[in-house]
């Protein structure tokens, strides 16, 4: 596997993009932290990272109660040793998806098949595979709709006095997802679910490119034997610099404990932060965890692998998908953040909510009615229904009889409602490989 020694943060000349933008289609988010306020703000970590008590304690003190210690501190001596080398501005690209999927599942422990919906929002997929950047998430920053289109000239001079660095789009989404699938093949256990990731078919999948703004900022502990550089990523999408995170990585004394830390950052943020996964068929057996969230927490260990050294980095997954699947940004499926297309996905995704959360009730009572026998009144019989979304369990119950009749109904509305609503695109992208298919169909048999 490839490891990339040594965890200089240093943007790399290769990562760096082209003066113009390879698509109308990517987004960018406006510098609005000014690079003084920037190092302020990371300041205080930088002192509590240096190992020393003195330079925690001080780190503290700024913290909680504002840079305006800084003077006294200095003359007493404190944060000496711990001096910024370099401090960079950056756009990175960050990859937002949405996907609606479906197919079957079993339980992991043996038994029948039956059917079951996922939805996925905002999910996070790195720009560009170089490591340990690619390991943070940059699905947590609230985004506004209306996002400017990315322009070089404009967007690369925001700041006065520094320069901004554009890192290329270099990593295929789609292809990332392919992966991703061959993963769970092997692996084929979601939290007590077993499925088949080759059965499944995504109904909609959309991913939005986007630039997103970071500080990348270089520190050198000089004092005393402890003599070693690293480095700080603060967001730097507000004005607010309680809203931007400042991305620290796990200093040396962690692994003095024994046990490597679970992620490069000590402060990851999910990668997937919503999921719904809705089950055609209850469980006979309760699952422990929500099979969601075991996936959730899958993909992030997946995209932000574990470290085995503190002096070796490893390869993000991404990496061969950089290499072997170029971006096609003539596709449909990649759309601009402040498009149409993607406000039409989200009512559509959430229409379909509906749809697939009655459908999955039927479902579940035509289960149990075999399991029951026709004999049986159902008006007699209380019927729960059980759901996971965004890591909770939401459960309701009824009369069954009542209930079906009530379901059938919504679904008749919600399904014609979805059928309105469908995004213009995907119906092209689906009418094509229907022609596709079709065509290709009639030369076999010419």
């Amino acid at each position: 596997m490839l490891r990339r020694v040594n965890t200089a943060l240093r943007v790399p000349r290769l990562a760096r993009a082209a003066s113009s933008s390879p698509s109308s289609k990517i987004c960018a988010v406006p510098f609005r932290l000014q690079p003084n306020a920037a190092k302020e703000a990371m300041l205080p970590m930088s002192l509590m990272l240096s190992g020393k008590p003195g330079n925690l304690m001080f780190g503290l003190a700024l913290r909680f109660f504002g840079t305006g210690l800084e003077p006294m501190g200095r003359e007493l001596g404190l944060g000496t040793t711990v001096e910024l080398q370099s401090i960079a501005a950056a756009y990175w690209p960050v990859w937002r998806w949405d996907m609606m999927s479906e197919g079957p599942w079993s339980p992991a422990h043996g038994g029948e098949e039956s059917p079951a919906w996922l939805t996925v929002r905002e999910a996070y997929i790195p720009g560009n595979p170089y490591a340990p950047l690619s390991y943070l998430s940059f699905s947590i920053p609230p985004l506004e709709d209306d996002l400017p289109v990315y322009d070089a000239g404009k967007d690369l001079n925001q700041l006065r006095d520094m320069d901004i660095v554009p890192v290329d789009f270099t990593v295929n989404p789609f292809a990332t997802i392919d992966k991703l699938k061959d993963v769970i093949k092997r692996q084929r256990n979601m939290g007590g679910m077993k499925v088949d990731p080759d059965k499944w078919k995504e109904s909609l999948l959309a991913a939005y490119p986007i630039y997103f703004p970071i500080y990348i900022a270089e520190y050198v502990i000089t004092g005393g034997d402890n003599k070693r550089s690293f480095q700080l990523i603060m967001d730097a999408h507000s004005e607010d610099t309680g809203k931007c995170r400042v991305s620290v990585p796990n200093p040396p004394e962690v692994w003095l404990k024994g046990a490597p830390p679970k992620n490069y950052f000590v402060n990851p943020a999910p990668l997937m932060p919503t999921m719904t996964l809705i089950l055609g068929s209850a469980p006979a057996q309760p699952f422990q965890q929500s099979p969601a969230e075991v996936a959730r927490i899958n993909y992030d260990q997946w995209l932000s692998p574990k470290p085995e050294s503190k002096d070796d980095i490893r390869s993000s997954p991404t990496l061969s998908v950089s290499r072997n699947a170029k971006i096609d940004w003539t596709d449909p499926r990649i759309q601009a953040w402040n498009g149409v297309e993607r406000e039409e996905n989200g009512e559509y995704i959430e229409e379909a909510f509906e749809v697939q959360t009655n459908f999955a009730a039927i479902s579940n009572m035509a289960h149990a009615s075999e399991q029951i026998g026709d004999a049986t009144d159902l008006k007699d019989i209380d019927f729960r229904l059980t759901s996971w979304e965004n890591g909770k369990t939401t459960t309701s119950s009824g009369n069954m009889s009542d209930m079906k009749a009530s379901l059938e109904e919504s679904l008749a509305k919600s399904t014609a409602e979805l059928a309105k609503i469908k995004p213009q695109w995907l119906q092209e992208l689906e009418k094509g490989k229907t022609d596709k298919a079709e065509s290709e169909a009639d030369q076999k048999d010419n």
